[in-house]
């Protein structure tokens, strides 16, 4: 996509914290609440007064980082939309459901909400990156000596 490898591993990162507490089908969750002699619903329920409130900021953060505010102001009926349904539906999910499927259920909806929003509105602008410089044709050469 053109991101700068360092920038592209930020912004993975980021995009990775909120979820990160679900882990693999809610196993971090599950895991704590067995230490804690609590059952998984119970911790997912304590959890919802947080978590949807972060997956709701992620994707404005990484609008900002990207793009800065002019990013967030093209895109902000589009942000409000996926982040919503993101968010309401992660807290449903781990009110009534438990851990296991908050972050597959909200992700597959939001995406899905998401591409019926962009058929009837879209963006001003689109955002590219700018090319990065061009790689002498002598360095391409010497990093493909080793293939």
């Amino acid at each position: 996509m053109g991101f700068k490898p360092l920038k592209a591993a930020m912004l993975c990162l980021i995009a990775n914290a909120a979820s990160g507490a679900f882990g693999a089908v809610g196993i971090p969750v599950i895991t704590g609440a067995q230490m804690g002699n609590m059952t998984p619903l119970a911790l997912s329920q304590t959890l919802v007064y947080t978590i949807p409130f972060i997956s709701f900021c992620i994707p404005f953060l990484l609008i900002l980082i990207v793009d800065g505010f002019k990013g967030i102001k093209e895109t902000l009926p589009a942000l409000l939309v996926v982040s919503g349904t993101y968010a309401i539906l992660q807290a449903v999910t781990m009110v009534t459901m438990g851990p296991e499927l908050a972050n597959i259920i909200s992700a597959l909806a939001s995406m899905g909400v998401l591409a019926l929003f962009l058929r009837k509105w879209q963006p001003k602008n689109t955002f590219i990156v700018k090319k990065e410089r061009q790689i002498l044709n002598r360095n391409k050469r010497i990093a493909a000596l080793k293939y």
